[in-house]
């Protein structure tokens, strides 16, 4: 029976969660991350449709969060 070792190289990407709100407007200020996709929280965390971009304006008032990802390739 052979012993092995396995090196792992693991790196730990903490994101920025600031936000500004100018108006009805939020714009997340994180704009590194590769996907962004907008959660309606009031709706069961439903992701809302069409909304994938940095900013987002509410059609009506509520609580709204931001899920982004960041994609990380190996060498």
């Amino acid at each position: 029976m052979q012993d092995s070792i396995v090196i792992t190289n693991l790196s730990i990407v903490v994101p920025d969660a600031s936000y500004e709100v100018s108006g009805f407007n939020i714009q997340a200020l994180n704009i590194d991350a590769d996907q962004f996709q907008w959660i309606d929280c009031e709706q069961g965390n439903s992701p809302i449709p069409s909304e994938t971009n940095s900013f987002f304006t509410p059609a009506s008032s509520g609580i709204y969060s931001l899920q982004t990802t960041f994609i990380v390739t190996g060498k």
